[in-house]
Parts: structure tokens; sequence; C-alpha cells
């Protein structure tokens, strides 16, 4: 996560990047925020009213879909 919140995310089944610019609650952004490099953690997003960019609403315990770069 950069100093502005956003982060980017790569899905380790489609590589496919995502910008995640916005949160549902603080605690989810610090959650986040508090992950390495290269950890994989399952999260649910939403598509932001921007293209391209996104919203994180909740790390599902599950398995890894999406991998922090």
């Amino acid at each position: 996560m950069d100093d502005n919140g956003r982060m980017e995310l790569r899905d380790v089944e489609t590589d496919e990047t995502y910008e995640v610019v916005d949160y549902i609650d603080d605690e989810l952004a610090t959650k986040l925020g508090s992950l390495s490099a290269g950890e994989a953690v399952e999260l649910e997003l939403l598509a932001g009213a921007e293209s391209g960019v996104f919203g994180a609403v909740r790390v599902n315990a599950s398995g890894p879909s999406a991998r922090f770069q």
C-alpha cells in the first residue's frame, strides 16, 4: 500500500491486476496495509466509479485469489 492508500493486486489465477483505491472501513485498510508484498489473500472487490479502480470489501478465509505485488 502506498502513502495514499492505493495498492496493486494481481489475481494468481488469471494474472490480471487490480488497483485498490478504497476500503469498506479503516479496519480492513489497516489489515491489508500490514500484509507483506507477495503475500496471498482471498479478497472481495467492488468496481469503483472510475474505470480500472476497485474498493476492497472483505478478506475471505477460504484461500488465496489475489496476490499482493
